[in-house]
């Protein structure tokens, strides 16, 4: 019996023969992609330039490598458009992506705080190190048996948890910019005697700042021996939300000691927080953690008949979320669909739960709220950013409603122009709104 093999595709900017990106693309594959995959004989390594010729458009068959791959190994070198829009489709699917980085090469804030591979190709030795720290990667997937190593995407919204990271990414930027005679990072990343002796709140943000989470993590401690709940919250929930550790250890600390002695704001960033850290976690770690953890504390806080409508709706999403990652799904639709009744002009709420109805082969439903958020009034059009419209465009044409796919490509192409060329790559898509 021959045993099909498992697909590791590649993402990575090809560039045009004879280009200097080509030949990045050349070295990176030949010299420490192959050798490094070459251990796993079970495996059958694909990079779109290099597949054999098929009856199908490449376009499509990238997509389909990218949404089925056992594996993606994503170079982000260069932040090529093309690469980020297929790395952030492979995210969505909640399967394993190993992320690679050359050697002085920056990474969008998007991907601060995962795990990167920085490698360089300039030496053998140089090779090597990266072949083994890929397939160091590899190994551990292969013992986890290749579950989901990100959340579902309607496990990472949060809207309230969102605005405190724009919040604190803007702090940061803005206090990097008053200190420009400072070299970025610095003493920071070696945990030298000024990031010791400045405030701990002051050294979280400008770690944050640079990118330099691991130095961010450790002035937690710190952080929570002022006493500043609401500090400690903020702090953590970033960190967190990244899915750092120590972050949700900081959140749970806060939870334990008393959840209903928390101030609104600070209960929710530290749900927030948590629900980011275990939806990032997903599998066996959300279910028999944080949602034992985090459904009694939001469903003690929905017992509060006195709250507002717009607290009430934001726990409810945030319960549907946890629901969602761990499967319940029509928990999670019960969830949402309060939330939406409670405020039915908040996009993410209505877009979480046409993803259910999705999930639960509901298409008609799914296309109502889409039509929900689609149609939203002027003044919250704002909410409706390109995921939005391209879940739009997803469901409309599954559900046969072409004209409805056509306008929302249309919208698509102002709001991303990359995101939409890629759609229209795909070849049902195509072929619906040209119809």
């Amino acid at each position: 019996m021959v045993t099909k093999k498992k697909t590791c595709f590649v993402i990575s900017p090809i560039g045009d023969p004879g280009s200097d990106t080509r030949r990045d693309a050349d070295e990176l594959y030949d010299y420490i992609l192959e050798p490094a995959m070459q251990k796993y004989s079970g495996f059958e390594l694909v990079r779109s330039d290099r597949m054999p010729a098929r009856p199908t458009p490449i376009s499509a068959d990238v997509i389909t490598l990218v949404q089925n791959a056992e594996l993606c190994i994503v170079d982000l070198t260069g932040n090529n458009p093309n690469v980020l829009y297929e790395c952030g489709r492979r995210h969505e699917t909640g399967k394993p992506v190993a992320h690679l980085v050359r050697q002085g090469g920056t990474l969008p804030f998007d991907f601060i705080g995962l795990r990167v591979i920085r490698y360089t190709a300039a030496t053998p030795k140089d090779c090597r190190d990266a072949v083994l720290e890929i397939q160091k990667y590899v190994d551990d997937l292969e013992a986890a048996g290749y579950e989901s190593s990100t959340g579902a995407t309607i496990g990472s919204i949060s809207l309230a948890l969102a605005r405190v990271e724009a919040r604190l990414s803007q702090i940061a930027m803005q206090g990097v910019g008053t200190t420009q005679s400072q070299p970025a990072g610095g003493d920071m990343s070696d945990g030298g005697l000024k990031s010791i002796m400045m405030d701990p709140y002051e050294a979280f943000l400008r770690a944050v700042a640079v990118g330099d989470l691991s130095t961010a993590a450790a002035t937690l401690p710190r952080i929570e021996q002022r006493g500043d709940v609401q500090a400690t919250a903020q702090s953590a929930a970033l960190i967190a939300s990244a899915g750092i550790r120590a972050g949700a250890e900081a959140l749970d600390k806060i939870l334990k000691s008393g959840a209903q002695d928390l101030d609104g704001d600070t209960r929710k960033l530290v749900v927030g927080g948590l629900s980011r850290y275990y939806s990032r976690a997903g599998g066996e770690e959300l279910k028999s953690k944080g949602l034992p953890l985090l459904r009694p504390v939001i469903e003690d806080v929905l017992r509060d008949r006195q709250q507002s409508d717009d607290d009430r709706a934001f726990w409810l999403n945030q319960l549907g979320m946890l629901e969602y990652g761990a499967g319940n799904y029509e928990a999670a639709l019960d969830q949402h669909m309060k939330a939406c009744e409670l405020k039915p002009s908040v996009v993410p709420y209505i877009y979480n739960a046409s993803i259910v109805f999705e999930k639960l082969g509901r298409l008609p439903d799914a296309a109502q709220y889409v039509d929900r958020y689609i149609n939203v009034a002027p003044e919250d059009l704002d909410q409706v950013d390109a995921d939005h419209l391209s879940h739009a465009v997803e469901i409309y044409v599954a559900a046969g409603r072409s004209a409805d796919a056509r306008r929302a490509i249309a919208r698509l192409q102002t709001k991303d122009p990359t995101k939409a060329k890629m759609m229209l790559m795909l070849d049902k898509i195509r072929k619906a709104v040209r119809a």
